[in-house]
């Protein structure tokens, strides 16, 4: 699950983007808007991991279905929700796409590909609540 400024930069994207079938071609995406939003957290994973969803779940040994974002180390979690906010930035100000919006923010974040971490348990909302917190905080 993408978090919702992304999920929202990508929903205006698609509104606006013209040319839809050429995107899914280009990226071998199936499933229309929900492939949208897959390749979206898939090309996440890639660009922080190396891997997809399924070899990064593989490697933690979880089960198949669980979002790799729940089972991850914290400063894993905090990345991709930077890799997600930058991205979001991207597609609406830049008009990139939603793929190249994340490889571009992954870019300016200087990530490197890591092996994925298995984190304590800590929920993607746990880690927005003190991202939040420390950026109430600093104003």
């Amino acid at each position: 699950m993408l978090n919702k400024d992304l999920r929202a930069a990508i929903g205006d994207w698609i509104e606006n983007e013209q040319n839809i079938q050429n995107y899914t071609k280009t990226y071998s995406i199936r499933g229309g808007q929900r492939g949208i939003y897959a390749s979206a957290l898939g090309a996440i994973y890639k660009v922080l991991f190396g891997r997809n969803k399924a070899q990064i779940n593989e490697f933690l040994d979880v089960a198949t279905y669980k979002t790799p974002k729940d089972n991850v180390d914290v400063n894993q979690l905090q990345r991709i929700a930077q890799i997600e906010d930058l991205a979001a930035k991207y597609i609406r100000r830049k008009s990139l796409n939603p793929i190249e919006a994340i490889r571009a923010a992954a870019d300016a974040l200087m990530i490197e590909v890591e092996e994925p971490k298995l984190g304590d348990r800590i929920t993607r909302q746990d880690v927005h609540r003190v991202l939040d917190a420390k950026k109430a905080s600093k104003k």
